[in-house]
């Protein structure tokens, strides 16, 4: 069975601090003592080796500090502990118990940034590698097909997503970019399939829009507005964070319309550094490039007709995120089917909207074992029951007194005969 302890953000809390001193840490003696967002490893020493008298009593284990109450982590000697986070005024949550010699393996998981995958078809980063290659000819109603679909196997597969087009006599590359990129991101976004789509060229020299002009982009609308004038010809193509337009009106003026409304998301500052005012020729290679709505699904593309020969590739590789709030609500509602009587602990706690929420990532930590010598009150003989309990730790300070750096010390000291991966 498997529980999950969400560690909330609390500003400074450190390990063992009390509700008054909640930044002094080792000084909460029972749970009930803990500060808001304090974290504190609990257990009942049978026999204390220190002089703090602390023998058949419970104490908070620390990292390096022995006194009354407290039991440093080297000279703890007893069955269970608990782990358990202050959320104030005497309240506290917490996890089951932890049998000290049934423990198997603690690892503990540093926070990684999530990742969407990103895919290309024609251009991309190279003219001789990857390429459109059109026909020669384009007639009337020839086919253009690109289909978007689950790459893994075993998966919750989602039903292949298709993209048609009808080309048009003699349709030019940017045209058929153009219009392909329009469906894929009207009808990619509303299935979420699609986070973003650009048309990409190979336009190799930089000609920044003038006067280190910023612009301001609203997702949805073709009309932009410079800081400063541009001096972008009507008719030229311009690259707006590596997203191919033409400009339909213009000409040294702080105002921008383009022939398609822009793709981006809404930016009030887009950066003169990524606004490429190219001319009126259109760049001798394009191609798309698509980014994957979710972070944890892969895709593979394939492309049919007028688009038969475009080169296909994955730019970039997706990645599931270890620490946002809704990467652990995820990881703790997968947990949920498992969940039963011994080491049941408390659902998991809102984190207050006065805290830094949508900035606050956590690490993790993952404890597996055996419990074999009683229930979750640590007194009824009981049989051997295996569970995995899961901390969320808000990331902070890898230094002593802070919540995760000591808590993960004084479990490396505790399961010596365990697996201690960090």
């Amino acid at each position: 069975m498997a529980n999950v302890l969400i560690a909330k953000a609390f500003g400074s809390a450190k390990y063992g601090g009390t509700i008054a001193a909640p930044t002094t840490p080792n000084t909460a003696f029972d749970p009930s003592k803990l500060g808001l967002g304090c974290i504190g490893i609990f257990g009942l020493n049978k026999v204390d080796a220190s002089t703090s008298g602390n023998t058949n009593r419970e104490a908070l284990i620390t990292l390096a500090t022995t006194g009354a109450g407290t039991t440093q982590d080297s000279e703890f000697l007893g069955d269970h502990i608990y782990i358990a986070q202050g959320l104030g005024s005497g309240k506290f949550t917490k996890t089951g118990l932890i049998e000290v010699a049934g423990i198997s393996r603690i690892i503990s998981v540093d926070y990684a940034v999530p990742v969407r995958q990103i895919l290309s078809v024609g251009y991309h980063t190279s003219a001789t590698t990857n390429r459109l290659t059109l026909p020669a000819t384009i007639a009337k109603k020839d086919q253009i097909n690109l289909k978007m679909s689950r790459a893994e196997v075993g998966t919750n597969d989602r039903t292949p997503l298709n993209f048609p087009l009808n080309a048009a006599a003699s349709e030019s590359m940017y045209n058929i970019m153009k219009r392909m990129a329009i469906l894929i991101n009207s009808k990619g976004k509303t299935k979420l399939f699609v986070n973003r789509v650009k048309v990409i060229d190979n336009d190799a020299a930089e000609d920044l829009f003038d006067n280190a002009a910023t612009a301001a982009v609203v997702y949805g609308s073709a009309s932009i507005t410079t800081s400063q004038d541009h001096g972008v010809g009507v008719g030229d193509y311009v690259s707006l964070d590596g997203d191919l337009y033409l400009a339909i009106t213009g000409t040294a003026t702080t105002a921008l319309v383009l022939d398609t409304p822009y793709r981006g998301p809404t930016n009030a500052t887009l950066a003169n550094s990524v606004l490429d005012d190219i001319g009126a020729t259109v760049p001798t290679q394009l191609g798309l490039e698509i980014t994957v709505y979710a972070f944890n699904e892969k895709y593979g593309i394939s492309v049919e007709g007028v688009l038969e020969d475009a080169d296909v590739a994955q730019i970039t590789a997706p990645a599931i995120g270890i620490g946002y709030a809704p990467d652990v609500l995820e990881m703790e509602n997968k947990e949920l089917a498992y969940r039963g009587a011994l080491d049941q602990i408390d659902r998991r706690e809102t984190i207050p909207t006065t805290t830094t929420v949508l900035t606050a990532v956590y690490n993790m930590m993952f404890i597996e074992g055996v419990n074999t010598h009683g229930d979750r009150t640590g007194h009824k003989p009981g049989s051997p029951h295996a569970y995995s309990i899961i901390c969320a730790f808000v990331d902070e300070a890898q230094t002593t007194g802070y919540n995760m750096n000591d808590a993960m010390g004084i479990l490396a000291t505790l399961f010596t005969d365990s697996t201690v991966i960090t």
